[in-house]
């Protein structure tokens, strides 16, 4: 099993070995910091473009209103 990291934790790896004196290529790290990039989420338009609403069943509906972007260099399928 895989685990990515995200960019915040990559650059705190980073820069914890850099504090440590361990030299680091800077074609090495770049490639890292490509490979962890993947697809991000977040809140698209204004608070007001966002709903929440009452059920029929009583219950609650949401109605967000978001952006998903590939910030990798390949392709992502979802499933």
């Amino acid at each position: 099993m895989t685990k990515t990291m995200t960019q915040g934790e990559l650059s705190k790896s980073f820069g914890a070995l850099r504090r440590g004196g361990i030299p680091l290529d800077d074609e090495v790290v770049q490639s890292m910091k490509a490979a962890s990039r993947g697809l991000s989420r977040y809140q698209s338009g204004t608070p007001a473009d966002s709903s929440i609403f009452d059920l029929d069943s009583g219950g609650a509906g949401y109605l967000p209103s978001v952006a998903i972007c590939n910030d990798s260099d390949r392709i992502i399928r979802t499933s």
